[in-house]
């Protein structure tokens, strides 16, 4: 109860221009927002998975299938499955664990890095061209 009297009390003694401009830096983050979904939606044409084992590309692996794929480094090894859209480490053998609780993985941009073993997977997407043709 007492917060409630608090909150009226704040309310009571902002101004006009100061509910406004609160209202205004809401609606512009909320179309940040917005705008930001909808370009990383439609950006992407088919999705895959970049496998990186110390620097260099391993193997590039798509989304769209189900598959499984152990990496194994003089480090130890990883193991990496894609399933329903979605990559993630299943396995490792390092001593943090730390790639293991990194979730699941679909957006482009997003990775999941085991540092010991120098294994990186990053979600990729290859822009489909909507241009058919060119008229001079």
């Amino acid at each position: 109860m007492q917060l409630k009297n608090i909150f009226r009390s704040v309310l009571l003694q902002m101004k006009k221009n100061d509910l406004i401009l609160i209202g205004l830096v809401i609606c512009i983050a909320m179309a940040a927002f917005a705008y930001n979904k909808i370009t990383n939606d439609k950006a992407v044409g088919e999705l895959y998975a970049e496998v990186y084992v110390e620097g260099n590309l391993y193997k590039k692996l798509s989304l769209e299938e189900n598959q499984s794929i152990t990496i194994k480094t003089k480090n130890g090894y990883n193991v990496i499955e894609i399933k329903d859209g979605r990559a993630f480490m299943s396995d490792a053998d390092c001593p943090d664990k730390i790639c293991l609780n990194s979730g699941e993985i679909s957006l482009p941009g997003r990775s999941i890095v085991c540092l010991p073993h120098k294994v990186y997977v990053i979600i990729k997407g290859e822009q489909k061209d909507e241009i058919d043709a060119i008229v001079q």
